[in-house]
């Protein structure tokens, strides 16, 4: 197809930027295509308009620095939270530290001014032994066997273990219980003792105990009014003043002697002599298990 120019015509041509118009004087050339497949290389202007330019998600990416922030902020916090509570919690402790010590430090202090220190006699007494044992078992066995038969017996551990049955304050006494001479005779002797009481009422008790089962072991027996009479008002001495965890067993024992004793005035028998064994043996362990022994 010719090209064909048409004189004085105009044209205005208009895009966002500028506008320009082709005619009068300038010519402006139509240039129609001559075939359909000419137009693949065209780009027509209206197609051009519609492609819209990319824009940046500003929204979304302000929303995520948003996010970002608060959870750095976050942190923060709970780290700031986690440490305050450490520092509360080591100064609590530190503080909670400072008032035990000073607690402990004022106890000692007031154990050390109260405690005093007592010296306990000897006490001497005879006693019937049926059988002494490296072995503890077998004194348990003997002693077992003992008690199966009706008579006293109990286990004082020493150097070995005795097997103990009868005890009494002279040798006439002792001879009567062992009247069928199947037990060997002997003194048996807890020595004077040093010890140290938390205070002064602690160490009169034990002081008092001890003078109570010398005066019960004296008194089994007998039968005279003066000695019964003495040995009541110090176990109503005795009864006023509370036991503790380390004199419970000694204590009680004690009482119960006495009022075995007060039963059985006057005679001698299978009870008392168990009952002033036991609390015997009671305060000897005591004696060697919390003082220094002279």
């Amino acid at each position: 197809m010719d090209k064909q120019v048409k004189k004085d015509a105009k044209l205005s041509v208009k895009n966002n930027e500028s506008k320009r118009t082709f005619g009068g004087s300038e010519s402006f050339p139509w240039i129609l295509p001559e075939q359909a497949g000419e137009q693949e290389n065209v780009i027509m202007l209206d197609e051009k308009r519609k492609k819209k330019r990319s824009i940046p998600k500003v929204k979304e990416e302000m929303n995520e620095l948003l996010q970002q922030k608060r959870k750095k902020r976050r942190n923060r916090e709970g780290m700031l939270f986690v440490l305050f509570a450490v520092v509360i919690g080591v100064g609590f402790g530190l503080g909670l530290l400072k008032m035990i010590q000073s607690s402990s430090e004022q106890t000692a202090a007031s154990v050390e001014e109260k405690s005093v220190s007592i010296t306990l006699d000897s006490l001497e007494v005879y006693i019937l032994q049926s059988g002494a044992f490296t072995d503890v078992s077998r004194a348990e066995k003997l002693e077992e066997q003992l008690l199966m038969e009706g008579g006293p017996a109990t286990i004082i551990e020493a150097d070995k273990a005795y097997v103990i049955s009868g005890i009494a304050a002279t040798e006439e006494n002792i001879d009567k219980i062992n009247e069928q001479g199947t037990a060997y005779k002997k003194t048996f002797t807890i020595p004077a003792a040093d010890m140290e009481s938390s205070n002064e009422q602690e160490g009169e008790k034990i002081q008092l105990i001890r003078n109570i089962i010398e005066k019960m072991i004296q008194s089994d027996g007998a039968t005279s009014e003066e000695e019964w009479t003495e040995l009541s008002e110090q176990v109503e001495t005795l009864k006023k003043v509370e036991s503790n965890k380390e004199d419970k067993e000694l204590y009680e024992s004690t009482l119960k002697a006495y009022e075995v004793l007060t039963s059985n005035k006057g005679n001698i028998n299978t009870q008392t002599q168990q009952a002033l064994l036991d609390c015997f043996d009671n305060y000897q362990k005591y004696i060697y298990k919390g003082i220094e022994v002279n």
